[in-house]
This record gives structure tokens, sequence and C-alpha cells, in this order.
């Protein structure tokens, strides 16, 4: 018979990785509203939880319940790089100095639209497609050139033509990063 403590360090566990990759999915949402590059904030995440492998990754034998250094520091470098890129966009999207609010003209480059595919349940663990639905997309590129993309909906798409202007308001965040408030 299992031992109840192994039960318990299996659930803590696995609400650990789980809250890591929920900490990454709302990193990635931030990521979307920041200007720029996908390596600047990854970066940051992966050098702490790189330098913090050595020291912390033993910690993770009384969780894992396995001796294997691989197994404690791969855990160890999802969980700590998932909050550090979490902390890291967190803090800069909602630490904006309102003193740099700028409210920057965009042009246009392109428009274009997903199609993505839609799926109904017909059972406990069966999915089947049941049609088609889209997301309308378009790309901006900003005065000192970097570009973005936006998803906007369809009735915007519509009256949004190639070569226009948006106007997007931009803030600096706590680390320097611009962030678009809406």
């Amino acid at each position: 018979m299992a031992k109840s403590g192994a039960n318990w360090r299996t659930i803590v566990l696995v609400v650990v990785l789980l809250v890591s990759f929920i900490l990454l999915g709302i990193g990635i949402a931030f990521y979307g509203n920041t200007l720029t590059k996908w390596w600047v904030p990854v970066m940051p995440a992966a050098v702490v939880a790189a330098v913090t492998v050595p020291v912390l990754a033993p910690r993770w034998r009384s969780l894992t319940e396995s001796g294997s250094m691989i197994y404690n520091g791969a855990c160890h470098l999802f969980a700590m790089f998932s909050l550090v890129y979490f902390l890291f966009l967190g803090s800069n999207y909602f630490m904006v100095d309102d003193s740099t609010l700028v409210v920057e003209k965009t042009e246009v480059i392109s428009k274009y639209s997903k199609e993505h595919t839609r799926y109904r349940r017909v059972s406990r663990n069966r999915r089947v497609p049941d049609g088609h639905y889209y997301t309308y997309h378009i790309l901006l590129r900003f005065p000192d050139g970097r570009e973005k993309e936006q998803e906007v909906q369809l009735k915007s798409y519509n009256r949004i033509r190639t070569g226009s202007t948006r106007d997007i308001k931009v803030e600096k965040g706590l680390w320097g990063l611009s962030v678009i408030k809406r």
C-alpha cells in the first residue's frame, strides 16, 4: 500500500506544475500587448532559472520523489522560468509610467484572416469538427520600424485599408518596454 505522504506530494507537484503552466500562459498574454522582440523577456527568465538550478533543484526531490537530477532540474527550470517570465512581463505591464503616454500613428502594412476549426463535443472523450470560424488580424508598423500584429473585430477589419494609419496608445513599463494600453 502506498504511503499517504506520497499522494500529497504528487498532488502538490501537479498543482505546482499546473500553476506554472497558468503563469506562463498569462505571461504570454502580457507579451501580446508588449512591443519587444520575443527574446527580451525570455533571457532574464532563462538566466534566473538556469542560475538557480544548482541551489534549488535538489529541493524538488521531496516533491518528485526522484533522485534524478535531470528530472528535478527540468521541473525547477520550467517552474522558475514560468514564474520569472510572468513577473517580468506582468510588472512591466502593470507598473507603467502614466507620464510616458504617447499616441503613436502606425501604418497598416497588411490585413488578413485566419480560419480555425470549430469542434463540438459528442461524448465525454470525443470531439468532432463542426464548421469553421475566422479571426481577423492587421499588421501595424510603428514610426521607429517596429511591427506588431493585432487582432481586430470584423467591423473594424472591414473599415481598415492597407496603407491607412491607426492611433495606438503606448506607455513605457517598469523595465522600459513599451506597452499598448487600450
